[in-house]
């Protein structure tokens, strides 16, 4: 009867065994999924920035123009003012 418990013993190991290893690759499986759907979100997370730096510039460029705009403006009024008050005196670029 001893032989039988312990080939019973041995055969209930084994299952545990395969069980064991069964869950181990499942897990490994996944583990594997999880990667490719971080390396997905990484790629789409870049690519997030990636456009978001494109807008940031854009919004810049576009905040340095109207800044521009508004110099050029005011630049106009001054001269139109000083061609105004002083006739005879004309504006030119001197180097």
């Amino acid at each position: 009867m001893t032989i039988y418990s312990d080939l019973k013993d041995a055969l209930q190991l084994l299952e545990s065994v395969k069980a064991l290893q069964e869950t181990t690759k499942d897990l490994a499986n996944l583990l594997n999924d999880i990667d490719r759907r971080l390396i997905r979100l990484e790629e789409r997370f870049e690519g997030q920035a990636d456009t978001m730096k494109v807008v940031a510039a854009s919004a810049a460029t576009s905040a340095a123009h109207s800044t521009l705009n508004g110099l050029s403006e005011r630049l106009g009024d001054v001269e139109r003012n000083l061609a105004g008050s002083t006739p005879n005196t004309q504006l030119s670029n001197k180097s």
